[in-house]
């Protein structure tokens, strides 16, 4: 009896010392966190991350970089949790896609921003490197078919865009037509003058000499107000004259009582 529980004893000894420490992603940590990162970094430096052991006085986040560095993350912290949740998913996607990304071979050109270091980190993280990089000559973007995509689309643009300034250009012409067309309305009277004033009465005439009168076109450089004769003939006078004023009133009225 004595030698089971010594027995037991030993045996719940061994299990309080040792340190079971459930990782996701098949992972076994050996330290723990007891600093965190004190500002977000780029989520593109990290490829995976795991949960320090529950054994350890403070809870926190292990974030594996590319290059095999690990940093300690706040786990409440929200870049912390979106991180997590983003590399989940990229894991698990990956997982889902391995069979098939087997079989491809990843095509780029030489942009330096697909020839950049980093992103040739990332994608040797993602197992894209080596024979699954596929050898692409130098200036030679015309071999990519996604660019000779673009330059159909273009073609079309182009091809729409003439189309339009056609267009453009027969209402500029229309509305050039429209503006240079001059009309003028008289009173009782439709009347398309032709000309401006360029000089005014000198003198008050009687009204009597008139028969009717009509305003030039507010496209004329000077504002006038042509009277028309019993004879037929044309004086120009300054619309801003009192007398002006006065017979054009007594010429509508006399356009009306008719």
């Amino acid at each position: 009896m004595q030698i089971s529980m010594v027995a037991l004893c030993l045996l719940l000894l061994t299990a309080c010392c040792t340190q079971i420490q459930c990782v996701p992603g098949n992972f076994s940590p050996t330290s723990c966190c007891f600093n965190y990162a004190k500002k977000r970094m780029p989520i593109g430096l990290f490829n995976d991350y795991y949960n320090t052991s529950s054994s350890c006085s403070s809870p926190g986040v292990i974030f594996r970089t590319i290059k095999g560095h690990e940093i300690c993350a706040k786990r409440s912290d929200k870049w912390v949790i979106d991180y997590m949740t983003r590399l989940d998913q990229n894991n698990l996607n990956l997982r889902k896609n391995y069979a098939f990304r087997n079989k491809i071979i990843f095509m780029r050109d030489n942009a330096p921003s697909h020839a950049a270091k980093n992103t040739s980190a990332s994608k040797a993280a993602m197992g894209i490197k080596g024979e699954k990089v596929m050898v692409w000559p130098p200036s030679s973007p015309h071999l990519n078919p996604i660019e000779n995509l673009w330059s159909f689309l273009k073609q079309k643009i182009y091809e729409e865009t003439d189309r339009m300034q056609i267009s453009m250009v027969a209402l500029c012409l229309l509305l050039l037509t429209a503006c240079c067309t001059q009309v003028q309305c008289g009173p009782g009277r439709n009347f398309s003058p032709t000309s401006c004033c360029f000089h005014y009465a000198k003198k008050r005439m009687s009204v009597g000499l008139f028969k009717d009168y009509y305003i030039t076109s507010s496209f004329c450089s000077n504002p006038g107000v042509i009277f028309r004769t019993n004879n037929g003939n044309k004086i120009c006078a300054k619309p801003s004259d009192k007398w002006v004023t006065d017979y054009m009133t007594i010429l509508d009225q006399n356009a009306f009582s008719l």
